[in-house]
């Protein structure tokens, strides 16, 4: 009897499975990335990417990212380390100077917007950008980049200097809307100066308010990154800006206004210079905004839109536009 009893706890045993606990996959950031890159306001996984050839997937599960949608600023990310040396585009989130050297002659304002760094001083103190029709150093702390992108970048004791001559030189991201004989108007926002010549430092003339019509004399004449047209405003004759990088002043008059809207119709969507996926970002615009549409592409896929004084284009799918078929293809 015992030994049955011995016997069945024998096979008792041999019949229990154990269970195993096997240690969840845990993800690790690449270690082959050695490179760090401090996140900044404004910043978008997307392009963080485009500075280190990365898609966003790339990039989020390199750094075990649970959402690559959200990032913050002062966030630590893993990049690759090492660079070509090339250039490398950056922000710049609020008005600055570009000069002719480092602490040298001024040369001309740069709106915000995205510039192009070309290269840098020995100290990193200041970058060589390219903007339009304008290359010239800008005070490094102006500008949305890493300090690890500026050491990036190649020393040089490159001029700055401004495209000079006639033309539309100044239109890298939009081009001129106008001609000669073609009525115009100031749009919404701050007042244009009314200049004797066409210049910044052209003697001044008078303010041209949000809405004031003009008939177009002449030009377009590129000079300090923006392009100048002379107007008859009212009875009153000078030059006046059209356009600087992704800001339009003077919008055409003729025939007025289309009615075409767009409503952004997602969370957040990116405004680009271009009408495709991989132009520069000019700014984000979120849901429930509403903007003029003032151009669009043949196809209506890509609208032109002018959101808070900046022209730029958007996915028509991520939006629910009206009328679009009323403003002029632009792309």
């Amino acid at each position: 009897m015992l030994r049955s009893k011995l016997w069945l706890v024998l096979l008792t045993m041999l019949l229990i499975v154990p269970t195993v606990y096997t240690a969840e996959a845990q993800c690790v950031p690449r270690a082959d990335w050695t490179g760090r890159y401090t996140v900044v306001r404004g910043d978008t996984l997307y392009r963080i990417g485009l500075r280190y050839s990365l898609t966003v997937t790339t990039l989020a599960q390199g750094n075990c990212l649970p959402n690559s949608n959200y990032i913050y600023a002062g966030q630590v990310l893993r990049v690759p380390s090492g660079s070509t040396g090339g250039p490398i585009s950056v922000y710049v989130p609020a008005t600055t100077y570009a000069y002719q050297y480092p602490n040298g002659v001024y040369l001309a304002t740069l709106l915000p917007g995205t510039v192009t760094a070309q290269g840098r001083s020995a100290d990193t103190n200041w970058i060589f950008v390219r903007a339009a029709n304008l290359q010239g150093w800008v005070w490094s702390y102006s500008l949305q980049i890493d300090s690890s992108l500026i050491l990036s970048l190649p020393i040089t004791n490159q001029a700055g200097s401004i495209d000079g001559g006639t033309g539309n030189q100044c239109n890298q991201y939009l081009s001129s809307r106008l001609n000669v004989g073609m009525q115009a108007r100031v749009t919404p926002g701050l007042p244009n100066n009314l200049r004797a010549t066409a210049s910044t430092s052209g003697a001044w003339i008078g303010s041209l308010p949000s809405g004031t019509l003009m008939t177009i004399l002449s030009g377009p004449q590129c000079s300090g990154g923006i392009l100048w047209w002379q107007v008859n405003a009212n009875g009153l004759v000078g030059w006046t800006g059209e356009l600087q990088a992704a800001t339009y002043w003077l919008e055409p008059a003729t025939g007025g206004t289309t009615g075409a809207t767009a409503t952004i119709n997602t969370s957040f969507l990116n405004v680009r210079s271009a009408p495709n996926a991989s132009a520069y970002i000019l700014l984000q615009v979120s849901r429930g905004q509403t903007f003029t549409v003032v151009g669009r592409r043949s196809d209506n896929r890509w609208l032109q839109i002018s959101a808070n004084g900046v022209i730029g284009w958007v996915n028509a799918s991520y939006v629910v536009a009206y009328n679009v078929n009323s403003v002029p293809i632009t792309a």
